[in-house]
């Protein structure tokens, strides 16, 4: 990964990070309380609430935000992400469409990260399987840079 993209992937994973986690905060601390909730989406949040589903979203966004903000296995951050940035595309886009520019902008960041994470997982599994096979890893310069044994 070149010195650009590799900062662009830390900022995305950094902003999507601050957004999940302020997110899943506020939703906690806002309990079952209805103050301040779009009229259409108020009997939604309850039976949300009442369910259970409400609070295991916003734990999963708490989670994940922090995991994307301090790094920590930032794939499969991504990973938890991916059903709950759906969810909220879907509910935007049926309950509340002059909010879906927001899911809209959730969903484009989750998928870019999911790609470049994504990308860096497939490398470092296909150099695995060449020192496994050959026995040696080389940088892209040619240069030996590790040597395992044969399988």
């Amino acid at each position: 990964m070149n010195f650009r993209k590799r900062y662009l992937v830390i900022a995305i994973r950094i902003l999507l990070g601050f957004i999940m986690l302020a997110s899943g905060i506020s939703g906690l601390l806002m309990g079952n309380s209805t103050q301040g909730v779009p009229a259409q989406m108020v009997a939604f949040t309850q039976v949300f609430w009442a369910s259970g589903i409400f609070q295991m979203v916003k734990v999963t966004e708490i989670v994940a935000g922090f995991m994307l903000l301090f790094g920590i296995f930032p794939a499969l951050a991504t990973l938890f992400l991916a059903p709950d940035v759906v969810g909220i595309v879907i509910v935007n886009a049926r309950l509340m469409p002059t909010f879906l520019w927001l899911g809209a902008i959730v969903f484009v960041l989750t998928a870019y990260l999911g790609y470049l994470l994504g990308q860096v997982q497939i490398n470092l599994h296909w150099q695995l399987i060449r020192t496994m096979r050959y026995g040696a890893v080389h940088n892209s310069r040619g240069h030996q840079v590790a040597v395992f044994g044969r399988l």
